[in-house]
């Protein structure tokens, strides 16, 4: 994902749209990127009595990391 990101980055120098719109998907995509690192940190930490309820939460940040990426994507790929 980091390697997409990074290439999706790129892409921004011949984004013609909105720039406004761009960085606001831009700005969520980061988020999710970001809340996914914390929720793996959390789950380097699970004991028997939270791992489920932390790797849910890892699954929810991947699906959310990807959606925003799907939306910044959109923007840029015809």
């Amino acid at each position: 994902m980091e390697q997409s990101i990074t290439a999706l980055k790129a892409k921004r120098a011949t984004f013609t749209g909105d720039p406004n719109a761009w960085d606001s998907e831009m700005k969520r995509l980061e988020d999710a990127r970001i809340y996914l690192k914390s929720t793996s940190a959390d789950l380097a930490k699970a004991t028997t009595v939270n791992w489920d309820d932390r790797r849910e939460k890892v699954s929810l940040a991947w699906e959310r990391l990807q959606r925003a990426f799907e939306r910044a994507n959109g923007m840029v790929t015809p």
